[in-house]
């Protein structure tokens, strides 16, 4: 009979617990999630600083590289498509020029640059290549 009782109370413990309200955490370019996909950030130091921030996108841990769902993803800068060479974006991209970063994780959504966006798509804008933004 005392088991009985402990897990009972166990399980309305588990479920007023889970019933909690929680309280909305200020909003960030960080915790908006897939609301907002466009990313600036202040002092950047490389371009992984903007695309890291972005939620999905992780970094490969043996050479840092930008990965969506295990694969690389393709970059594409002022609306040119550059490829999925994080290396080659890197060093021609000026981390100082950068705008804005968008990340796209759905295949559906960056079929726009083509078929192979299967690991997501990163746009990157530029200060010259949007000159209203600067």
């Amino acid at each position: 009979m005392n088991t009985i009782k402990i897990m009972l109370v166990l399980f309305l413990g588990v479920l007023i617990g889970s019933c909690a309200s929680v309280k909305p955490e200020q909003a960030t370019n960080e915790n908006k999630g897939e609301h907002n996909k466009e990313y600036v950030i202040d002092n950047p130091t490389t371009l992984t600083d903007f695309i890291r921030r972005a939620p999905g996108v992780n970094l490969d841990w043996t050479t840092g590289v930008p990965v969506i769902r295990g694969g690389h993803p393709l970059y594409v800068v002022d609306g040119v498509r550059v490829g999925h060479d994080y290396y080659e974006v890197a060093h021609m991209v000026n981390v100082n020029d950068v705008a804005s970063v968008e990340v796209i994780k759905s295949p559906g959504e960056g079929l726009m640059y083509g078929r192979d966006v299967a690991s997501g798509v990163i746009v990157i804008r530029t200060k010259t290549g949007n000159p209203e933004v600067q």
